[in-house]
């Protein structure tokens, strides 16, 4: 497979929703139309631990001109483990006040083709502050154990605020010692095996999450307010990886690495395009 790299775009330009016309900075888009999946120059590939695998694997361009993002069974640097994506942009980003920042993109799922794997686009950061290690994340999840045999699929949406990964403690609200970390698992409605588009839209005090109607409006998936809602500036990422027992709702002992590379498969989703949108608070 070719690889392609990524294209950055800074544009100004109009976008009607609802009749009304609010003006737009486009500040980053990648349609992967060039030879690689990730470049080096625009895209971080990571390469730590994670669940049962080990992330390393760079995005792959197909010949549809979609970049696959997967978890493989055969992973010829550390056999007995599975390969695994994890790609995060060079650059952070941080919604000014009076705007807020959407963060696009069109992917299909395969949600079908294996359970144990989570798909994600999320923004993330960690660091030491408030005298522990703490993270803010913002989270899209696809969990294919909430696919499997359905039409009618789920996506797991989050809030991490200043989460004390030194303590941590799941389901906690603006708690002073453990942070936020608010998680729930939402109906989207249609089969996410299909091509579909999602937003997360971060601004002050808000966080929401949006589906794209045929009818070209944004459907509103779930939010988060107020103190729940990240404020430090934060990466963009995407990756395909599979979780341990420890995350019973999305693990499947079915999914199993090889030490045979004749015996490799790929699972987790292709994308189309990703993009961020700099726009007025509405």
């Amino acid at each position: 497979m070719s690889r392609r790299p990524a294209v950055w775009m800074t544009a100004a330009f109009a976008m009607v929703v609802g009749g009304t016309a609010h003006a737009q900075t486009r500040i980053f888009r990648d349609d992967f139309n060039g030879s690689a999946g990730s470049s080096p120059t625009q895209w971080v590939v990571e390469t730590h631990w994670q669940g049962r695998g080990k992330f390393g694997q760079p995005g792959w361009v197909t010949g549809s001109g979609a970049m696959d993002v997967s978890v493989g069974r055969y992973n010829p640097e550390s056999p007995g483990a599975l390969r695994q994506t994890s790609l995060r942009t060079v650059q952070s980003f941080q919604p000014s006040p009076g705007r807020v920042l959407d963060f696009r993109i069109r992917a299909r799922v395969w949600g079908q083709d294996q359970r144990g794997i989570v798909t994600a686009f999320f923004l993330y950061s960690q660091g030491q502050r408030n005298g522990a290690f703490r993270s803010d994340e913002a989270d899209i999840e696809w969990l294919t154990n909430a696919a499997a045999n359905r039409s009618d699929d789920s996506i797991l949406i989050s809030t991490w605020h200043d989460w004390n990964r030194d303590d941590p403690h799941y389901g906690v609200d603006q708690h002073p010692q453990f942070g936020t970390q608010l998680s729930r698992l939402e109906p989207v409605g249609f089969d996410i095996g299909g091509w579909q588009t999602y937003t997360i839209r971060w601004g002050h005090g808000v966080l929401e999450f949006f589906a794209d109607q045929p009818n070209g409006q944004w459907r509103y998936i779930g939010g988060y307010y107020g103190g729940q809602v990240p404020t430090h500036p934060m990466h963009l990422f995407v990756n395909a990886w599979a979780p341990d027992s420890s995350w019973p709702q999305a693990f499947d002992a079915s999914l199993q690495p090889t030490a045979d590379p004749a015996q490799q498969a790929w699972h987790g989703m292709s994308v189309d395009w990703i993009e961020v949108v700099d726009r007025a608070a509405p």
